[in-house]
């Protein structure tokens, strides 16, 4: 389902790099530059923890260095509430941009940081 959603038109695309390398059949690291033009998804955006994340808005994609946590990370619903953000921006902007990305990308971070996101 994942993959058919990738070649439908949306608004937002946000997945994470497992999930794009088991669809797309290539490496994350170098196969977002080669595969994330497939997608008209108008914001396409795939992280992957701690390690860089890519977004592409138009022809232009942009790498990102989330912030290093210091202590354990708890990943447990992170990138929901990083979709969340995209969503707010998208709702409150009619677009999400490279900025957006990088603010949501903060707030999982922070969330991360905590033992559980439902203490919000």
């Amino acid at each position: 389902p994942l993959r058919d959603l990738f070649f439908e038109k949306s608004e937002i695309l946000k997945i994470n790099s497992g999930e794009f390398s088991a669809f797309a059949n290539k490496n994350f690291d170098g196969g977002f530059y080669e595969f994330q033009s497939k997608t008209p998804a108008k914001f396409f955006g795939v992280t992957d923890g701690e390690k860089s994340a890519f977004a592409r808005i138009g022809n232009v994609v942009k790498k990102f260095e989330p912030r290093k946590i210091g202590g354990k990370a708890h990943p447990t619903g992170c990138g929901d509430a990083l979709l969340a953000c995209l969503i707010k921006a998208l709702a409150q902007k009619s677009e999400c941009g490279f900025e957006d990305f990088k603010a949501a990308m903060d707030f999982a971070t922070k969330q991360a940081e905590k033992s559980s996101i439902y203490g919000l």
